[in-house]
């Protein structure tokens, strides 16, 4: 969409879209989690341990420069241009914070909602939530589909399976894909009234 627009070059474009997806594949292990160890058995053992690991590694992980050096490899090896980031660490760190704080809001919404959908039994909120991220990072880190579309909600399927029956766990699911869906489209439509963004030479002649 930016590109379409014209305003911002498409090294700057890659870079904000791989910083994007970075921080907020990051921000997802954090509420995740709190209950990954219900989705991969193998955590069950270190889960106290992962508890820490997540986030002490996501803080390491946005360092400007470790950012810079495998996101230009990644951009080299997909032969697309690479703007550098030129962005302190501090400030990294305050916009994870911001990504963890909204997949933690988004995770109580959707057990909102699925509250007001079905008679869930008491005390699995904390446990809803963390299921929504857990499958999302499975559908982030899933390359066989796009935006993991199917393997995001079979996952959410399964995750929910544990604590409702299999048919209203995976129609949920479903649904919440659905709602996500609107809202995302809502969110497009909200910024496409903006207009077209004025690229550097218009403004300069403005």
């Amino acid at each position: 969409m930016l590109l379409r627009y014209g305003a911002f070059l498409a090294g700057a474009v890659l870079a904000a879209t791989i910083l994007d997806l970075f921080l907020a594949t990051l921000a997802r292990l954090v509420p995740a989690s709190w209950t990954i160890q219900d989705a991969f058995e193998g955590f069950k053992t270190y889960h106290r341990i992962v508890l820490f690991a997540f986030p002490l590694v996501s803080i390491l992980f946005i360092h400007p420069k470790l950012l810079n050096a495998w996101a230009g490899f990644l951009a080299a090896r997909l032969r697309q241009e690479w703007t550098p980031l030129r962005i302190g660490w501090g400030k990294l760190l305050g916009i994870w914070s911001m990504y963890v704080a909204g997949w933690v809001m988004l995770g109580a919404g959707v057990a909102l909602f699925v509250n007001g959908v079905l008679r869930v039994p008491e005390g699995n909120n904390l446990y809803i939530g963390s299921s929504y991220t857990v499958a999302w990072l499975i559908g982030t880190l899933t390359m066989i589909a796009p935006g993991g579309m199917g393997i995001r909600e079979g996952a959410l399927g399964l995750l929910l399976g544990r604590i409702l029956p299999t048919g209203p766990a995976f129609t949920l699911a479903v649904g919440i894909r659905l709602w996500t869906l609107l809202v995302e489209i809502g969110t497009y439509g909200l910024g496409s009234l903006f207009g077209k963004a004025q690229g550097p030479d218009e403004s300069e002649t403005a």
